[in-house]
């Protein structure tokens, strides 16, 4: 890929969203203080509207003539490429979730509880209800199928708004997207993979990244494009194999490319950073693989992010009264093999035990533990801070732009950790990321 970015776009707020027309004669970004950008093919910018909300959803016609922007605002808006408000749709519901498809005629929403597809001109067509937050969405050809993803489900439906097909993924899904033709799928989420579908949803192919996927996008050559958090940008060929990679910054949050890949945008902290990728490397990378002591999985606690504090505690083997990896059988078999160790109320057995599940990427299950370390020794800063760290990462699973939430669900343990005479530098660590995220003072 090109070594240095053609330029970069600094935003007024982090990237939520980008979109970029087939004949790349712009870059549109929404951010997460709810501003739309809009600027050249060259970087320069041309309007900028401040929409009151975080945008979540943004597409854009082929020609660049039109864009569709959804928000937290509840609010659906059409606007022109000169920065005109063409219509607007009240919905009701947040959009989480965009998508226009190639002809240009439909939209695509994924909202807090449903899909829908619309036309052009705003008029709803049909909605299914769906019960969870549709985080992505895509949109074949002539809406002839429609694909949307929310926590572990993902939902295929046809023209007419009728479910083609169904699937409980294994772990969260964070973006989906379609081909044309729609006998091609997109996954990325919380399993660091990117997966490749076919039409009636059987699988083709998938790719490990260092991190979680957060953005997808399908190529007309049948390839594909994703960020991941581990702050690299992908090249997939059509069979899966790494093309080309490249990393512009921190976390990729959003991905969008023209035809050709003559001009493809990134989205990494408040920056829209663009690339020129047609032209693919002539030798191929190696597929990248997680380092054997990489700490924590799915790259938590890269880039400064939150991860559980480990210290102070001898490794986990059966002899200290943890489980390995292998030693358990089946969920939960390290809490059954050491239960004995864990009755005498030592809260570093449930520290330990909590450890091996984050390890593993059982969140749910480290939580579990790190919940009883807190009842079993209410002064443990890191059972606190541990806890938090949890709560933080699977609010954000359920829902990845919920940033707040997330910050929410993870503040009162935080405030637990910290309520020593002794300050523990982990929880203010901690503390300051999220003040950094939500833009507070850090005091």
């Amino acid at each position: 890929m090109t070594a240095h970015p053609l330029f970069r776009l600094v935003l007024p707020g982090p990237v939520l969203c980008l979109a970029v027309p087939t004949n790349g004669s712009l870059v549109a970004a929404g951010d997460r203080e709810g501003n739309l950008t809009v600027a050249g093919p060259d970087g320069a910018l041309r309007w900028q509207k401040q929409l009151g909300e975080g945008i979540h959803g943004l597409a854009v016609s082929r020609d660049g003539s039109r864009l569709v922007v959804g928000s937290k605002d509840c609010s659906l808006r059409m606007f022109r490429g000169d920065g005109e408000l063409e219509w607007e749709q009240a919905l009701g519901k947040s959009v989480w979730s965009l998508a226009m498809d190639p002809s240009s005629s439909y939209i695509a929403a994924g909202t807090g509880d449903s899909v829908a597809l619309f036309t052009d001109g705003g008029i709803m067509v049909w909605e299914y209800e769906t019960s969870r937050a549709m985080v992505g969405v895509g949109v074949a050809r002539s809406a002839t199928r429609v694909v949307a993803c929310g926590d572990e489900q993902l939902f295929c439906l046809g023209k007419e708004g009728r479910l083609q097909w169904q699937q409980r993924r294994d772990d969260s899904l964070w973006d989906a997207a379609i081909s044309a033709d729609g006998e091609r799928v997109l996954l990325g989420g919380w399993d660091r993979s990117v997966h490749c579908l076919d039409g009636t949803g059987g699988d083709r192919w998938n790719y490990l990244t260092g991190g979680y996927v957060r953005s997808v996008t399908v190529l007309e050559d049948g390839g594909a494009l994703a960020g991941s958090h581990d702050g690299q940008l992908y090249r997939l060929s059509a069979g899966g194999e790494l093309q080309d990679s490249c990393r512009p910054g921190g976390e990729i949050t959003a991905v969008a490319a023209a035809e050709g890949l003559a001009l493809v945008a990134v989205g990494t902290g408040s920056e829209a950073v663009a690339y020129a990728l047609d032209t693919p490397a002539t030798a191929t990378p190696p597929q990248p693989t997680a380092e054997p002591n990489m700490e924590p999985m799915f790259g938590f606690g890269m880039f400064g992010t939150p991860a559980p504090d480990t210290s102070g505690l001898e490794p986990a083997t059966p002899a200290s009264g943890v489980a390995t990896a292998t030693s358990g059988t089946g969920e939960g078999g390290e809490f059954r093999e050491f239960a004995h160790d864990v009755v005498r109320g030592d809260v570093r057995n449930y520290l330990r035990l909590g450890n091996v599940a984050w390890e593993e990427g059982r969140l749910a299950r480290a939580l579990e533990h790190y919940q009883r370390a807190t009842e079993v020794e209410p002064a443990e800063p890191r059972a606190w801070h541990n806890l938090a760290v949890c709560r933080y990462y699977l609010t954000l699973k359920s829902n990845p732009d919920d940033v707040e939430g997330a910050v929410t669900q993870a503040f009162e343990p935080l405030r637990a950790a910290n309520r020593s005479d002794t300050q523990y530098e982990p929880a203010l660590r901690t503390l300051e990321y999220f003040a950094q995220l939500l833009e507070l003072d850090s005091d």
